[in-house]
């Protein structure tokens, strides 16, 4: 079965997070996964502690699509959309970590603009040259989610693809 470009956009921005590495050069390597599906207790994100190379904290992000809203005016013979979609991204941090919350936050912020901005159109649609996707764009405020003590367990990143397909056909372009 075919994916729509609905599911071909979900799928890249799920890879293009999943690339969040240490061995791609970013600072952390979160568990990245989309909304619905259970988290495996064995993976986790691993972060180290640059001063002593110990693991003490995880980073975990889940990938919420919100809905889907069309915008207006449409092209001829061809249907746009907004896909909102919101990334929990949640910190748990070990009683010996030296690292404060506020620097895992500003490294998962940096870390998720870098991955979803790197490529705005979102890849190729298949078997062709053309992008996936119109743009991609950070949507409003990032909010902290906050602990009692006033420390970040944790943030909310919203952000949303525009998708153009076939007037009457989202299978195609």
């Amino acid at each position: 079965m075919a994916d729509s470009v609905f599911e071909l956009v979900a799928k890249n921005v799920l890879v293009s997070l999943q690339n969040i590495t240490t061995a791609n050069g970013y600072e952390i390597a979160p568990l990245v996964r989309r909304g619905g599906t259970d988290k495996d207790p064995d993976v986790k994100g691993v972060a180290q502690d640059p001063f002593t190379d110990a693991q003490t904290y995880t980073v975990d992000i889940e990938i919420q699509q919100l809905k889907y809203r069309q915008d207006m005016p449409q092209t001829y013979g061809k249907r746009t959309w907004h896909m909102p979609f919101m990334l929990i991204c949640t910190i748990m941090q070990s009683q010996k970590s030296a690292v404060q919350t506020d620097a895992i936050c500003n490294q998962i912020v940096a870390s998720v603009v870098k991955a979803l901005m790197t490529d705005a159109q979102r890849g190729l649609y298949p078997a062709t040259s053309n992008p996936l996707a119109i743009d991609t764009t950070l949507d409003g405020d990032i909010d902290m989610l906050v602990k009692v003590d006033g420390s970040c367990e944790g943030l909310l990143i919203p952000f949303s693809v525009q998708v153009r397909h076939a007037e009457n056909d989202p299978y195609s372009q």
